[in-house]
């Protein structure tokens, strides 16, 4: 029995309900649920990188443990990047701040190389010409000042520059850098004969041979073998561009 100052109206059991209203809602709680289930987590927008703080870097690069500042750099390069559920397309970044703090990292760490690594085999890799652009001429430029020590990584920016961006004249201006800027013994033959590989790939064959003769005489202590490839190389683009 209910008081008089109770409000509530009595309850009715669900099989009171007319079937059609049962059914919708079923149907209503099921589609709550499914919308739940199915429905993409709200993702955070990309975050745009900010620019290089000059000041404090150098703050920091003055304690003396250089080597752990540029690792806690190159740790929180790509958490910016690819943030936990706000994955961000390389498509999408402001490469010339990329640049800018790859090129701080090189800068606090001289010896390492893992600034130079990620610029061609992560971040060069996007399908975008400005962009890989962008970041395989700051390899060059940076390979310039140490060719002797980072050599490598100016050879890859060559291929990647002639086979993936289809840049002949930029590719074989990293060759030839490569060449002018590394001593006999400092970098392997094949690097320093690259010019004349890029030169053939491009029907250049007199150009191509006259390098690897100059390449002859300059590396007169190569090893045997690599002076016989060299040679035979050499053979074989003279008689090439002697054809009509």
């Amino acid at each position: 029995m209910h008081s008089a100052c109770d409000w509530r109206p009595p309850l009715r059991p669900p099989t009171a309900l007319p079937r059609s209203i049962r059914v919708l809602l079923l149907v209503a709680v099921a589609l709550q649920l499914a919308w739940h289930v199915l429905a993409p987590a709200p993702q955070p927008a990309p975050r745009a990188l900010p620019p290089v703080p000059a000041e404090a870097i150098a703050a920091l690069a003055a304690t003396g443990d250089r080597i752990s500042v540029a690792a806690g750099l190159l740790l929180w390069l790509p958490a910016q990047i690819d943030r936990p559920g706000a994955r961000q397309s390389f498509h999408a970044l402001d490469y010339g701040r990329l640049r800018d703090w790859l090129a701080t990292v090189q800068a606090i760490d001289p010896d390492g190389t893992h600034a130079l690594t990620l610029a061609v085999r992560v971040y060069a890799q996007v399908d975008d010409p400005e962009r890989q652009r962008t970041l395989l001429d700051w390899v060059h430029d940076a390979v310039r000042e140490h060719p002797a020590e980072r050599w490598p990584w100016l050879a890859e920016a060559a291929l990647l520059a002639r086979h993936r961006l289809g840049d002949d004249g930029r590719a074989l201006a990293y060759a030839r850098t490569l060449y002018q800027r590394t001593a006999p013994g400092q970098a392997p033959v094949w690097v320093r004969a690259l010019p004349a590989r890029l030169l053939a790939e491009r029907g250049q064959y007199r150009a191509a041979a006259d390098h690897l003769e100059a390449l002859l005489a300059s590396d007169g202590s190569a090893d045997p073998r690599e002076r016989a490839w060299l040679e035979r190389r050499l053979e074989a683009l003279a008689q090439r561009a002697d054809r009509p």
